[in-house]
C-alpha cells in the first residue's frame, strides 16, 4: 500500500493519506472539539492538503468518534459548509463521507449535509454514516 500521513496537529485532527484508494481519512482525536476549533482545522485542511495538486481529485472520509465532545451551532454549522464550499470543484463525482458515532455528531452532520446541498455551488457528494466499514466503502467506490 503507497499511502502517507501527514502528521502535523491540525486543532486535533489528524489527517491519512492513501494514495492508491485516493483516499484522505481526517480524525478527530480532541476529546473535546469547538466551532473554532473546526473552521480552523477545516481552514488548514484546505490550504495544506485538499487542494494540492496531488490531492485535488481524492475522496475524503471525516470521523468524530463518539467520544468526542463537539461544541457547534446551527450557525457553525452553517460557517463550515461556506468555507468548505469556497474549495470545492466542479467534479459531481468527488465524494464527502461524514462517519459520526454520536448522536448529536450525526444529527449535526445531517443537518451540514442539507446546507451543503442547498447550496448551488456545492460541488461534491456528501452522505452521512454511523459505522466505519460503511463510510469507508461508499468514499472508496468510483462511480
Amino acid at each position: 500500500m503507497n499511502s502517507r500521513v501527514d502528521s502535523k496537529m491540525n486543532h486535533g485532527f489528524y489527517h491519512h493519506i492513501d494514495d492508491d484508494k485516493h483516499l484522505i481519512i481526517t480524525t478527530c482525536i480532541s476529546v473535546e472539539t469547538t466551532e473554532e476549533d473546526m473552521i480552523k482545522a477545516l481552514a488548514y485542511y484546505q490550504e495544506h492538503i485538499q487542494n494540492q495538486p496531488d490531492y485535488i481529485n481524492y475522496n475524503e472520509v471525516l470521523i468524530l468518534p463518539e467520544a468526542t465532545d463537539i461544541d457547534l451551532t446551527f450557525s457553525g454549522v452553517k460557517k463550515l459548509a461556506k468555507l468548505a464550499i469556497k474549495s470545492d470543484r466542479e467534479d459531481p463525482n468527488r465524494k464527502l463521507a461524514l462517519l459520526m458515532q454520536s448522536n448529536l455528531g450525526y444529527s449535526l452532520a445531517k443537518m451540514y449535509q442539507v446546507y451543503r446541498n442547498l447550496i448551488k455551488r456545492s460541488g461534491k457528494q456528501i452522505r452521512v454514516y454511523k459505522q466505519v466499514k460503511s463510510a469507508l466503502d461508499w468514499a472508496r467506490k468510483t462511480d
